[in-house]
């Protein structure tokens, strides 16, 4: 029973990684695209909170610097709803495909909603009968597989985007995604590392920290975290608060508990709606 009960972990942790490391632009967006960040009341609570948490002056440095939660996530809602509101006076092309898809599993992972999970697979489900043999709509219909762990079905999408042309570090982060989630942890490595310099700094460095850390390696995956979070430069909470939840949960695997209710903390005081931390 413990050995399952890691496993659902493991698989909820690793999900986010399609929308971290596939859309981590996309995300930085959400932050400020409506409105300028400002320091909030919650960032200033939060820097006297964690003055004693590990390389806290990077930690208080970025939690200043991010946009407010209730705007960030204002502002998630705001761009899902203009989505629906377009798709409902016409049919969407396949890149809004996917980018309503990355918006729905970010809202799912931050705001705790199920049914977005279920909405993304229907609606990836009807986009591949109405747009077929479309790359994008492929790697959109494997990122909603993936996030409800039909992982078979996942990597047979990513096999038919890869050859609809999809940019291949696209499809091969969200192979390595999967592999991760499923326990296949040298095979993602191996994609990991082949490609990491080609990707975001922030999200490649994040990914490799939680990979280290589920192939027993914590002083890399420390040492990887930490870098992460110095090279943070953006705006939005949402992958602030997924790297300290990631790094949380190795650390109470690891059972060091006062270690990961530090960062379980911090994710929730960056982002109060972030439901796994909170829980």
């Amino acid at each position: 029973m413990a050995r399952a009960s890691r496993r659902r972990l493991r698989l909820a942790r690793v999900f986010f990684v399609f929308g971290i490391s596939i859309s981590a632009c996309f995300l930085g967006s959400i932050g400020c695209s409506h409105q300028e960040a400002t320091p909030s009341a919650a960032a200033s609570s939060s820097a006297s909170a964690i003055a004693n948490v590990p390389d806290a002056n990077v930690i208080i440095d970025a939690i200043a610097h991010t946009t407010a939660p209730q705007i960030a996530l204002g502002n998630l809602n705001a761009d899902l709803a203009m989505r629906e509101k377009q798709m409902a006076h016409a049919p969407p092309d396949a890149e809004s495909v996917g980018h309503y898809v990355d918006l729905l599993l970010a809202h799912s992972q931050f705001a705790g909603k199920v049914s977005d999970l279920e909405k993304a697979d229907q609606f990836t489900a009807n986009a591949l009968q109405r747009i077929v043999g479309n790359g994008t709509v492929h790697l959109a219909r494997a990122n909603a597989l993936g996030a409800v762990h039909k992982f078979d079905a996942a990597l047979a999408e990513l096999v038919l985007a890869e050859k609809a042309n999809v940019e291949p570090l696209r499809v091969a982060e969200a192979r390595a995604a999967i592999f991760q989630a499923v326990g296949r942890f040298d095979d993602a490595a191996a994609i990991r590392n082949k490609e990491d310099e080609n990707l975001l700094p922030v999200t490649s460095l994040a990914a490799r920290a939680e990979l280290a850390g589920e192939m027993q390696k914590p002083d890399e995956s420390e040492r990887l975290f930490t870098e992460a979070r110095a090279k943070y430069r953006d705006v939005s909470p949402f992958p602030l608060a997924w790297m300290d939840f990631q790094r949380a949960s190795l650390l109470e695997r690891r059972g060091d508990r006062e270690g990961a209710k530090k960062y379980f903390a911090e994710a929730n005081q960056i982002l109060p709606t972030y439901t796994h931390a909170s829980v």
